[in-house]
């Protein structure tokens, strides 16, 4: 089984989902070390390009992060689309809030089937769902 996480888009029946999916076996605990250090520094991170991610189609999000005293940037945060873009989007969260979700997916890394919803609709443009061991290999 592979330990490495698929991303796709598809239409959901209120908003459009981004999946994160895997087996049984996929890498929980590099996925949270990528929120580790989003948590830790202010920096960007191209999910799709991460080698947790084994393949990928039609979508890219750049993940960055910025420190709480940034108040001008707050209104800017969550996941939205670039502008003019389809399936590309910027996921902006305090440093907090990386730290929040990489304690949320620990919990996938204790059973053999689960999922998360990473974000929030409608004050996000998409939700991102994570999943272990829900689906195959292919294309959600």
């Amino acid at each position: 089984m592979s330990t490495k996480f698929s991303m796709s888009t598809y239409p959901g029946s209120d908003f459009p989902r981004i999946m994160l999916w895997g087996s049984r076996d996929v890498d929980i605990k590099s996925l949270r070390e990528v929120f580790l250090r989003l948590s830790q520094e202010s920096i960007d991170i191209q999910l799709e390009s991460q080698p947790i991610i084994g393949s990928c189609s039609e979508v890219s999000i750049q993940m960055s992060s910025i420190s709480a005293n940034r108040v001008g940037d707050r209104r800017a945060l969550g996941l939205h689309r670039c502008h003019g873009q389809n399936n590309q989007f910027q996921w902006l969260c305090e440093r907090e809030k990386w730290a929040e979700l990489a304690d949320l997916i620990t919990g996938l890394d204790e059973v053999n089937a689960g999922h998360h919803y990473l974000t929030e609709c409608p004050s996000d443009d998409a939700l991102i769902v994570i999943s272990k061991g829900e689906y195959g290999q292919t294309k959600v």
